[in-house]
């Protein structure tokens, strides 16, 4: 499952809405994160930048953490 918030608010909002409500896995666009191909993700205990081209590999590998 997955939501897109693209409600009219700040990024940081957003980001910390989603932390209170315990979101396992985020991942997040921003103008720097588009002008430079990447998603910046952030997990319960981790946070890092990926390359698009990379995405599907590393949401792989996450879930595949899990089992």
């Amino acid at each position: 499952r997955y939501t897109i918030d693209d409600r009219n608010e700040s990024l940081g909002k957003k980001i910390k809405e989603a932390v209170s409500f315990k979101i396992p896995i985020m991942i997040i666009i921003g103008q720097r994160d588009k002008d430079s191909k990447t998603v910046s993700i952030r997990t319960n205990s981790d946070e890092t930048t990926v390359a698009i081209s990379e995405l599907k590999d590393y949401i792989l590998s996450i879930d595949n953490e899990g089992k």
